[in-house]
């Protein structure tokens, strides 16, 4: 089991919101546009109701003024919803920058103006290594008086270390294992044997200290 080192950099940052604060100002151009098919709108209708008005009169034809009234109906129409459409996007897009606004200030305000930085550390640790031994030995015996059952086990040495609430270190299977037969070597463990995880000897941290150091080899 060989000594492994990983170290990991977590930023926390509010996300960006998927509009900008662009997005609603006025396209003067695109504006230029909508005004010039409300007004042609506008302008065809009011040239179909002066058709029609033209021919009201006792001489007029009733093929114009259906065609100037169906002209006026249409063109009018056809500006008005161009019009009332390009308003209520244009209102509803602002809207959603406020909102979005808003939220980023939230957001912004909850992390205090500034990304968070994090940096993590993991070890695997090494049976070739006294301190990295003595230190899983401690941390087994932390875990025994907190009420784990058999945390020498090979099973239960495999997996993360924690201490101090912060994840130390991680233990493979094979090191898991390693472990195991390094306590019962140092006579941490007794009793130790295929499908038995054996029984814990020392009785005290201090007790633990003294046997990896005494024993060492």
């Amino acid at each position: 089991m060989n000594l492994h080192h990983t170290e990991r950099t977590q930023v926390r940052r509010p996300i960006n919101p998927p509009v900008t604060l662009d997005d609603g100002r006025l396209d003067v151009g695109r504006a230029v546009v909508l005004a010039g098919f409300v007004f042609g709108g506008l302008l065809v209708g009011s040239l179909g109701a002066w058709g029609a008005a033209t021919q009201t009169g006792p001489d007029g034809s009733g093929a114009v003024l259906a065609i100037g009234v169906a002209v006026a109906a249409l063109a009018w129409g056809f500006g008005g919803t161009v019009g009332y459409l390009g308003a209520m996007e244009w209102l509803d897009r602002r809207r959603r920058v406020e909102e979005w606004h808003n939220a980023a200030l939230v957001a912004y305000e909850d992390a205090q103006g500034a990304e968070t930085v994090e940096q993590v550390s993991e070890y695997t640790l090494t049976t070739s290594n006294p301190a990295h031994v003595l230190i899983a030995a401690l941390w087994t015996h932390m875990r025994l008086r907190e009420g784990v059952d058999t945390p020498y086990s090979a099973r239960k040495l495999t997996g993360p270390g924690f201490l101090a609430g912060r994840r130390a270190f991680d233990v493979s299977k094979l090191g898991g294992e390693e472990l195991s037969r390094k306590f019962a070597e140092l006579g941490l463990v007794q009793g130790r044997a295929d499908g038995r995880a054996g029984v814990w000897v020392p009785e005290t941290a201090e007790e633990v200290w003294d046997t990896v150091l005494r024993r060492w080899r």
